[in-house]
């Protein structure tokens, strides 16, 4: 099971060595730091994909939770 997180998907049993991590999403204009930076596994992100997020959307993934939220500041000042 993986721990963290009480969603029917994480309660499923699974073997895990990846755990949690850091993932920047593609901004919109109105895109602010919580709706671009989400702590994730490996699990959630193929939940996000099967519901219809492109991998292409995925600016990065970070063990650190500061890179992340330093790579999505450059996101968003860069956005048009």
């Amino acid at each position: 099971m993986v721990t963290g997180c009480d969603c029917a998907f994480c309660k499923e049993e699974a073997e895990d060595e990846v755990g949690y991590f850091w993932m920047v999403t593609r901004p919109t204009a109105t895109s602010e730091i919580a709706d671009i930076v989400s702590l994730v596994s490996a699990r959630h992100i193929a939940l996000l994909v099967a519901g219809g997020l492109k991998p292409s959307d995925i600016m990065g993934t970070y063990i650190s939770e500061t890179k992340a939220v330093w790579a999505a500041k450059r996101l968003l000042t860069h956005t048009p």
